[in-house]
């Protein structure tokens, strides 16, 4: 399988999170210690200074983040 560059992988997120905003519902898929998970919840801020993604009860860092959509709006 082809595999697609970090690069390419960073600038989609970029585009995706700038659409995102407080208590829209997303689905996150993301790398932890286990391996990769899913996670829904409501998003509660996205802090590209520190590049963390926060959902209520999580903090996913970018560089973990594999991909991310949106389910629902606020």
């Amino acid at each position: 399988f082809p595999t697609r560059r970090s690069s390419d992988l960073a600038l989609e997120l970029s585009k995706k999170l700038e659409g995102l905003k407080r208590g829209d519902l997303v689905r996150v898929t993301y790398y932890d210690m286990y391996g990769y998970r899913s996670r829904t919840g409501i998003l509660d801020e996205v802090l590209p200074a520190f590049k963390l993604l926060k959902l209520r009860d999580i903090a996913i860092n970018f560089d973990d983040i594999q991909g991310i959509e949106l389910r629902g709006r606020a």
